[in-house]
Order: C-alpha cells, then sequence, then structure tokens
C-alpha cells in the first residue's frame, strides 16, 4: 500500500499572506481623501452669480428677446478703436451704457447714455483692465426699449 500525503487541516491557519485586504483598504482610503480634497476646493471656491439679481433676469427673459428683436431693425453703430468706443443711436434715445467684465464684477461699469445731437457719443476705454469685456448699450426710444450687446478685447489701461 502506497502512502498518501497527509490531508491539511481546514481549521489551521495558512502562512500565505492575501494581498486583497490591504489593497482595497488603500483604494478606499484613496477615494476618501479624493472625496474630502474636493469637498474642501468646492467649498472654497467662489460661485459668483454673473449678476445680483441674476434669478429676476431670467424671468424676464421674454422682454428681452423682444428688445433683441427691435434692436435687429433700428440703426445702430458700435465702433472702435484701441482705447474710445463710439455709438450711434436715433437721436433722443435715453438710457446706459454697461461695461461688463465677465472674469470680474468689481470691474464692472455703468455709464449714463448722453447722446449729441447727432446721436453719437464716444467713451473713453483706456483705464480697462486688459482681457475680455462686453459692452451693453440699454435704451429707450419712441416709446420702446432696445439692447445691444459687442464683445471686444482690451488690451488694458494705458
Amino acid at each position: 500500500m502506497t502512502s498518501s500525503p497527509p490531508l491539511e487541516n481546514p481549521s489551521s491557519p495558512t502562512a500565505e499572506w492575501n494581498p486583497w485586504p490591504a489593497g482595497l483598504a488603500v483604494v478606499l482610503g484613496l477615494f476618501a481623501t479624493g472625496v474630502f480634497s474636493f469637498g474642501v476646493f468646492a467649498v472654497r471656491h467662489s460661485q459668483d452669480l454673473v449678476s445680483p439679481d441674476y434669478y429676476d433676469q431670467e424671468i424676464r427673459h421674454q422682454e428681452h428677446i423682444d428688445r433683441v428683436t427691435r434692436t435687429a431693425s433700428a440703426s445702430v453703430a458700435i465702433t472702435g478703436s484701441r482705447n474710445t468706443l463710439g455709438l450711434a443711436l436715433p437721436p433722443g434715445a435715453v438710457g446706459r451704457v454697461e461695461l461688463y467684465r465677465p472674469a470680474n464684477a468689481q470691474w464692472d461699469r455703468i455709464l449714463p447714455l448722453s447722446l449729441d445731437k447727432e446721436g453719437r457719443q464716444w467713451l473713453d476705454l483706456s483705464g480697462l483692465q486688459a482681457g475680455l469685456w462686453r459692452i451693453r448699450v440699454v435704451w429707450k426710444a419712441g416709446g420702446l426699449d432696445y439692447f445691444r450687446e459687442v464683445r471686444f478685447v482690451s488690451p488694458g489701461g494705458e
């Protein structure tokens, strides 16, 4: 008779190390650290709205669409050079010019619309910070509201 190898006792501990529990703990630890880090980033990141009354403006969106549609048929010209901006609107128009900086609301400016007899106005842009700006012209003429927006890149105040 040949002797067979002895059977191992299933209740006895084995000497081999299983890497799965340690690997799983490392992966879960990295995941928890990533979630915590993102949470800290999200809390510290500024989420300024485009304007303080953003939601009220959204409700009045249809009125804005009507203004833009009327402006497409109006005689309006916005021209500019390096440091000046020229507006040509219907004479007698009343309104405002908004210099809007998407990157920083603190740099925004609102100027009154003061047209000459021919309906023209020149704005000095030499003090603006370098970067993307939007000129928004809002005016009223003949009992109707109008709106025009033009984007431009300022080289910076010189």
